[in-house]
């Protein structure tokens, strides 16, 4: 298959080690543990700010729009290192969410392939009819890119994504955004996310 560049998606991840999330009208301090999420990618689900930006070859764009390809998203938290590894990856419909095997860093079936290393953590949560829902919001920056498009060494990423407290599995509407290049939604993801420790705070507050 041809290379795919640019654009790709997603977005989960989080904070490691020694990075705690900042507590915004929540009164739990959580860190991620962590992150295996991968998820498909619609076109409508991409924006960017030129189309050369998504660079995909006529072929492999006929091929997405027909279904007989389908674009995904996948991101890995790596705690150690402090870093988000996503892929984007064009490939055959109907293959296991999430694959059980991380993608080659540079494949014919791979757009793109980069490193974000981690800045800073937002956390918050809310009641909702449903139950408890919690928002995260990570701020990095590209430190690696292992292709020919897309961002470059040092230019600004923004990720988010929404999870039920109850059950932290479930992640949906991830939005990754290098900003003034492209921003692309996954409505929802398959993978495994793990949040530890949710520390009651509640006590430490009162004066």
């Amino acid at each position: 298959m041809t290379h795919t560049p640019l654009l790709f998606s997603a977005a989960i991840l989080l904070s490691s080690g020694s990075l705690s999330a900042q507590v915004l009208g929540s009164v739990y301090d959580p860190q991620m543990i962590e992150l295996v999420a991968e998820g498909r990618i619609a076109l409508t689900q991409i924006l960017v700010s030129s189309p050369a930006n998504l660079g995909l070859p006529p072929d492999v764009l006929a091929a997405l729009q027909s279904g007989q390809l389908e674009m995904r998203a996948r991101i890995e938290l790596n705690r150690g290192a402090r870093l988000l590894r996503l892929w984007q990856l064009i490939q055959p419909p109907g293959l296991p969410l999430p694959a059980p095997v991380s993608p080659p860093l540079r494949a014919p079936n791979i757009g793109l392939a980069i490193d974000i290393g981690i800045e800073k953590v937002l956390w918050s949560e809310f009641p909702t009819a449903a139950g408890t829902r919690q928002t995260v919001l990570i701020v990095g920056r590209v430190l690696a890119n292992y292709g020919s498009f897309g961002p470059v060494e040092g230019e600004a990423a923004t990720f988010s994504f929404g999870t039920d407290k109850a059950n932290s599995s479930r992640v949906s509407f991830v939005t990754i955004d290098f900003p003034g290049e492209a921003v692309v939604v996954v409505p929802t993801v398959e993978g495994r996310l793990r949040i530890e420790p949710q520390r009651d705070r509640t006590a430490e507050a009162q004066p």
